[in-house]
């Protein structure tokens, strides 16, 4: 009980659920501060049942307390200390949104002004990031960011941080109990344990299949057939109905499932290649492609963690922002025709 209290009192005093960035507008603020009053009440009502619950929880399974008496007096005791800790969260939570809330609208409305004026005079863009007005160069940017390396962006990102963010691993090595199954074929197609998650299994799927991909090895004459059978693995691996189908009877307890052509499927989930120009490397490819190379060099990478933040967001931010730029180039750069060529009409 002692330690719910404290963690809902320290959650009290920093108030960072609440919305304080700077709004657009009117609407902005209105939103952010509609937002920071039902989070504020939401706050408020969840301690107002949650910890007399905890509370009777805790008082009446504590393992000092033997007969039955003694637990309905815990159970009572922990009510009442629930009660009492949750009385000033559930009146300082709300009245907190509220201020927040109308505070948010406020700054909201004094923004508007300057912001039809940014927008509509000065022909300026909002960073959704920094919260302020810039005038947006797609030259500009191109030449910034295409002619930063990755190296430098995250020698960047890393002085901005200060590094007073100590990265905090906690590597704690989840022994996952192996799977008995009948055949091992599916699984050493991708190169798995047989207790892998499904994101080890889609991680390895996409290396596997960028591999053995028929454009990649056009020499090859068995290149699809090796590629085929790499999809239809992932197909019946990344479904835990027929995984488990598999694991007990092997192809037999799948035989009569129906395979979607392993072309389709990894455009499906990667993006083609051949439309990279067009609308730049998909973002789930972009996302285990990081964790590969992370792998590669060496590095711990858990694959289930491994979106969080830290080094690996930086990456894949950096390649997002680069993969923007670049399509923002390339249709530019295809527009330009139509627009400098008067035949067409324009």
């Amino acid at each position: 009980m002692a330690s719910a209290s404290v963690d809902v009192s320290e959650g009290m005093n920093d108030m960072n659920f609440f919305s304080t960035e700077r709004p657009k507008h009117v609407l902005g603020g209105l939103s952010s501060g509609l937002m920071n009053v039902l989070v504020g009440f939401a706050v408020g009502i969840v301690s107002a049942v949650y910890l007399p619950v905890e509370g009777a929880y805790s008082g009446y399974f504590n393992d000092e307390l033997n007969t039955v008496d003694q637990k309905i007096k815990g159970l009572l005791k922990g009510v009442a200390k629930g009660i009492g800790f949750s009385i000033p969260v559930a009146l300082i939570a709300p009245t907190a949104g509220i201020l927040t809330g109308s505070f948010q609208i406020f700054r909201g409305v004094l923004n508007t002004p300057e912001s039809l004026g940014e927008q509509y005079l000065e022909d300026k863009e909002w960073d959704s990031i920094k919260r302020e007005w810039y005038v947006y160069s797609l030259p500009y940017e191109a030449n910034a960011v295409l002619s930063e390396t990755e190296e430098e962006y995250l020698k960047r990102v890393d002085q901005q941080k200060q590094t007073s963010q100590e990265n905090e691993k906690n590597t704690e090595s989840k022994s996952r109990p192996v799977r008995k199954v009948k055949e091992m074929e599916y699984y050493d197609l991708l190169g798995v344990d047989t207790n892998a998650t499904g994101a080890e299994i889609k991680k390895a799927y996409y290396k596997k299949a960028r591999q053995l991909h028929p454009d990649k090895n056009p020499s090859d004459p068995l290149a699809n057939e090796k590629f085929q059978q790499v999809g239809a693995a992932y197909q019946i691996l990344s479904d835990e109905s027929l995984r488990s189908k598999y694991d007990k009877m092997g192809k037999d307890g799948i035989g009569d499932v129906p395979m979607m052509d392993s072309l389709m499927i990894f455009n499906f989930l990667f993006g083609s290649e051949k439309f990279e120009p067009i609308v730049g490397e998909m973002h789930l490819a972009m996302q285990l492609g990081v964790a590969i190379q992370f792998q590669n060099e060496g590095e711990e990478s858990d694959i289930d963690n491994f979106f969080g933040s830290g080094k690996n967001s930086d990456i894949i931010e950096y390649k997002q922002k680069r993969r923007e730029i670049q399509c923002a180039v390339n249709l530019a750069e295809k527009l330009k025709l139509y627009a400098s060529d008067k035949s067409y009409g324009f």
